[in-house]
């Protein structure tokens, strides 16, 4: 008996500091943080190495093992609802929506105060949305739309898809025209047009119809002044740039090596850099090179509809 009471100790008082391996995760310094918690996964009962293990690891399939594992131990414990969030982002990203869905309504149900509700139910109105229940898509985005925690141009395109859905095509086409026209280069505005289009011709109203043409000889117009403005950069100054199709931006280095790796498997040239933005170390996720920007925005495309995944053109 006495020999295993050293072992109980030390199971009952191994602690971990959260917010030291936070912001070493932060700084991209996994490492270290392995080096923190392999040696004791088997031999504790505290849920937050567990949850820091799932955070590090490299496949979906081994995040979910750990984040479910954290739960299981304790489904309060202090990091608890950012387990069950990515739990529920690695199902939805690996395409099972419906069990996505289950986990983010208990999310919903158990972790009512948590900072990070409002992404809980922007997941869940998107895995909605893939499954084709617009009704419970648009119910969720429309209480969503004050939240500032949601970009708002991610969240409006989804909403227009959902009326889309419906075939409520009026309302779609207002939520497109005005994320057209306030988009900041967070979606293509080519990608857009189309989506405008086909809200208008399918409305069969021939006002919405006539507002779609004007919004297209604006942009024509803005195509050729971007073209010159082009030609006359290349020609001065930028005669070395190519063009990327920028897919994603991660505090945390391992979230970007992870997406690499996913569109890698799908056939896509990618890499990753990093700038600084606002004191913070963001890696960016690029698809490229392109010598043409043209070729850039058809790549994009291509991921929005086949992978989900928002862009912007960039040059280096």
């Amino acid at each position: 008996m006495k020999k295993i009471i050293p072992l109980i100790i030390f199971i009952t008082f191994l602690t971990i500091n959260a917010q030291n391996i936070d912001s070493l995760i932060t700084e991209g310094n996994t490492s270290k943080v392995l080096n923190i918690i392999k040696d004791s996964l088997n031999k504790t009962t505290n849920p937050l190495y567990y949850y820091y293990a799932g955070k590090i690891s490299l496949s979906a399939d081994s995040a979910s093992y750990y984040y479910r594992r954290a739960l299981e131990l304790n489904p309060l414990f202090e990091r608890a609802d950012s387990a069950l969030y990515l739990l529920s982002q690695i199902k939805y990203i690996s395409g099972y929506y419906n069990t996505a869905i289950k986990y983010l309504n208990q999310f919903i149900n158990i972790y009512s105060n948590s900072k990070i509700i409002d992404n809980a139910k922007f997941l869940l109105a998107r895995s909605y949305l893939a499954i084709k229940d617009y009704d419970n898509c648009i119910k969720i985005l429309e209480k969503l739309k004050k939240s500032k925690s949601i970009n708002n141009i991610y969240l409006h395109f989804d909403l227009a898809e959902a009326y889309m859905g419906i075939e409520k095509y009026e309302e779609a086409f207002n939520i497109l025209i005005n994320i057209f026209n306030q988009n900041q280069n967070l979606l293509d505005k080519d990608y857009l047009l189309k989506k405008i289009y086909y809200c208008a011709q399918n409305s069969k109203n021939p006002d919405i119809m006539k507002k779609y043409k004007q919004l297209e000889a604006q942009l024509d117009k803005q195509i050729i002044v971007e073209e010159q403005n082009e030609k006359f950069e290349i020609n001065e100054q930028n005669k070395n740039n190519l063009f990327y199709c920028q897919v994603g931006g991660f505090k945390i280095k391992n979230n970007a090596i992870n997406l690499k790796k996913s569109l890698q498997e799908s056939g896509y040239n990618v890499i990753i850099d990093d700038i600084i933005n606002q004191n913070n170390k963001i890696y960016r996720v690029l698809v490229g090179p392109f010598n043409k920007r043209w070729d850039a925005y058809q790549t994009g495309k291509k991921l929005k509809l086949e992978e989900g995944l928002d862009f912007f053109i960039i040059t280096k």
